[in-house]
């Protein structure tokens, strides 16, 4: 049945027992009726011997002007001998690649792929992780990685600096860029460039030269006290080997040998040291007792972890718990020795890696010799360098355990220990 539809027309079309169709009297638009009512308009059309048909969608969705301009359009197509269910075929199939090639292009998709190919595989890849979906990939989600901006990543770093946290940002900023870089590598649509281009760090580096006093020594060791396992021991261990931050919330239990013996060691292959070189330290008593009562954790051999399943991330908030125990340490003692606690300021700027250098100066002025400091901060330099000093990983093992019992027993003279220790 052919007619001149109308609004009003289609809107009367009843259902009836079995589907039927009504024809456009103009365009070769059609209505077909189901049995439940609902209607969608349809185009009927003939290119050379073949019949075909092209859906364009439910009478409730288009409205009927929307659908003679598809149906115009559809019939053109014919005239070009173009088939128009091929035509959208195609059509559909380039939208969904383009699609497709937009979710590869959002900027989470691109740093999860980052992270699990690269990052994943770096000494201290944990703490990259953890920066970027801390601080990046919450801050771009949505967007295409070719729409980031400069100001977009002063967005980013500017309230990490005002928070007081330059170095954290600067590392932030490395990261991205870094991510920027291997993105170009990998020749996504539409990234032809990186913002980074022509930016400076957003922070000016500080010297790295802060050793903490004896007095601020105490307060560290103190106010780890108030720390949860395993950050109280992560701090105590800083202080006992002058270890980097990475080499110890990284470290398995299987590179830590005789905890309960007099001879107790720790073995860092060269694959988890900044130098590459591996590293072996006789483990004071003390740090010694202090891993052993440590809780294992999960089935991975983690040392330093509170899943289970990866190594503590989160320094900054740890440290950030630290200063704020130290400082109601201090105020405490203030009030106990008659003094006004609210004039007790908090430690000027310290850093996990201050602690390493403030151990490495604690055992000179205890009459350590400066080629034994550096065989324990696995320094390379004289005598040690060369070949075979890469493989002599057992060079002044004597020495160097002298030295950590000396520092040790140093340590212990603080009378750091509190009842304020947290399970």
């Amino acid at each position: 049945m052919a007619i001149k539809l109308s609004s009003l027309s289609v809107t009367a079309l009843k259902p009836k027992e079995k589907r039927y169709e009504v024809s456009d009297m103009e365009t070769g638009l059609g209505v077909v009726v189901q049995p439940s009512g609902a209607k969608s308009f349809v185009v009927r059309y003939r290119l050379g011997k073949r019949l075909g048909k092209v859906t364009l969608g439910s009478a409730s969705d288009i409205t009927l002007a929307a659908a003679r301009e598809q149906a115009r359009q559809t019939m053109a197509l014919v005239r070009q001998g173009i088939d128009p269910a091929e035509h959208r075929k195609t059509e559909k199939a380039a939208r969904i690649a383009a699609e497709e090639e937009r979710k590869d292009s959002l900027f989470e998709i691109v740093a999860e792929d980052y992270i699990r190919r690269h990052v994943s595989t770096l000494k201290g890849g944990h703490e990259v992780e953890r920066l970027l979906r801390k601080h990046v990939i919450p801050a771009w989600k949505g967007r295409r990685i070719e729409t980031i901006t400069k100001r977009d990543i002063l967005k980013v770093t500017d309230p990490i600096i005002e928070q007081g946290h330059g170095r954290t940002a600067n590392h932030v900023f490395a990261w991205m860029r870094a991510l920027f870089s291997w993105a170009l590598e990998r020749d996504l649509p539409g990234l032809e460039h990186s913002p980074f281009d022509k930016l400076k760090a957003p922070a000016p580096k500080s010297s790295r030269d802060r050793v903490l006093s004896e007095a601020e020594l105490r307060l560290v060791l103190r106010g780890s006290q108030t720390l949860e396992t395993p950050w109280r021991e992560f701090v105590r261990l800083l202080v006992y080997t002058a270890t980097r931050r990475n080499e110890v919330a990284c470290a398995p239990w299987a590179e830590f040998t005789g905890l309960n013996t007099a001879d107790p060691r720790w073995e860092i292959p060269g694959a988890r040291t900044k130098n590459g070189r591996p590293l072996l330290l006789p483990l004071p008593l003390d740090a010694a007792r202090m891993l052993a009562e440590m809780p294992r954790i999960g089935e991975k051999g983690l040392a330093f972890t509170v899943t289970g399943e990866t190594p503590v991330m989160g320094f900054s908030d740890a440290k950030e718990r630290l200063d704020a125990a130290m400082l109601a340490i201090a105020r405490k003692e203030a009030a106990e020795r008659g003094e006004d606690p609210e004039k007790v300021l908090p430690l000027p700027r310290w850093t996990w890696h201050d602690l390493r250098r403030t151990t490495a100066t604690g055992m000179a002025g205890l009459g350590v010799q400066p080629h034994v400091i550096e065989a324990v901060l696995n320094h390379v330099s004289g005598a040690k360098a060369g070949v075979a000093g890469i493989y002599n990983r057992h060079a002044y093992l004597a020495e160097k355990k002298a030295a950590l019992a000396i520092w040790a027993k140093h340590v212990a003279t603080l009378n750091f220990f509190t009842e304020e220790k947290t399970a």
